[in-house]
């Protein structure tokens, strides 16, 4: 899932929307690409977290990517940092998930 632009409220829901389709896909490992970002409100930011919570709901896992010293900077100040599985390339993100798998 490639992200590009601002992630606010106005437009959170087909985001939120488009994670939920691929959940229920039987998809339980999804890395969101926030690399091309330029913006997150907390609207976004319940996004990522509610696509986590799915995620995990179903055995799975959310990996981020993300570069944007902005965008990370809200990450760090929130605590979300911690918890979220942060990447600099889609490649980490994806070697992460494959490391999370269950054997």
């Amino acid at each position: 899932m490639v992200l590009a632009g601002e992630l606010e409220l106005a437009n959170c829901s087909r985001v939120r929307d488009a994670a939920i389709s691929l959940l229920a896909q039987s998809t339980t490992r999804i890395v969101m690409d926030l690399s091309g970002l330029s913006f997150i409100d907390s609207s976004g930011v319940g996004v990522v977290i509610g696509t986590l919570k799915r995620a995990r709901e179903r055995q799975g896992a959310v990996a981020l990517v993300c570069t944007d010293p902005t965008i990370l900077r809200v990450f760090e100040i929130t605590g979300l940092a911690q918890v979220l599985s942060l990447h600099a390339t889609q490649e980490e993100a994806n070697q992460a998930l494959r490391e999370e798998e269950p054997s």
